[in-house]
């Protein structure tokens, strides 16, 4: 007979392969959003298009410094679900404040910090997963982070007629939910 999950037990306890995949849903919605229609919001916020270059660009050269770090605490994480969790509540509470922000300046700062950090949370989320198929937990990592991928297509799609409907403003908001 089969005993009753404990109480501090997660669904990425009892399910993993469930639970990455969602992750993974989650973290590529937010990207259907942002992607696509970030710029809208910037444009919105009066930035140039040149502006708007760099709000996009600065963050991916960062990259470059801060991913190695956030790899190096992820590999030393004794849970890796925690570390996504900071991550995340990191990039919300940035996310939260560039929401109020205005210019060219403020706007660069904030929203590359805000980047830097949740660009930090595939790495972990792609070792997480890797862990768990080189542990025979999953078959195929293929399968799970395809729910990225297909969260990706539907948000953006959504975030059109979201885009439509709302304005900027409400996929800035649907950002900041994801």
């Amino acid at each position: 007979m089969q005993s009753a999950p404990s109480p501090r037990q997660t669904i990425g306890d009892r399910h993993p392969i469930i639970a990455s995949a969602a992750v993974y849903a989650a973290y590529y919605a937010m990207l259907g959003f942002y992607t696509p229609f970030f710029p809208v919001w910037l444009a919105s916020r009066g930035l140039s298009e040149t502006e708007i270059a760099w709000v996009m660009a600065l963050p991916m050269f960062g990259r470059f410094v801060v991913a190695p770090l956030v790899g190096r605490w992820a590999d030393d994480a004794e849970d890796r679900r925690k570390l996504l969790a900071v991550l995340c509540a990191i990039t919300l509470a940035f996310g939260i404040v560039l929401s109020k922000m205005q210019g060219f300046w403020p706007i660069l700062l904030t929203s590359t910090a805000m980047f830097l950090v949740w660009q930090s949370v595939n790495p972990v989320i792609d070792a997480t997963v890797v862990s768990l198929v080189r542990r025979g937990i999953a078959r195929d990592y293929g399968r799970i982070r395809l729910w990225g991928s297909a969260s990706f297509a539907v948000i953006a799609v959504f975030g059109g007629i979201l885009l439509s409907r709302g304005g900027a403003e409400s996929v800035y908001s649907a950002i900041l939910v994801m």
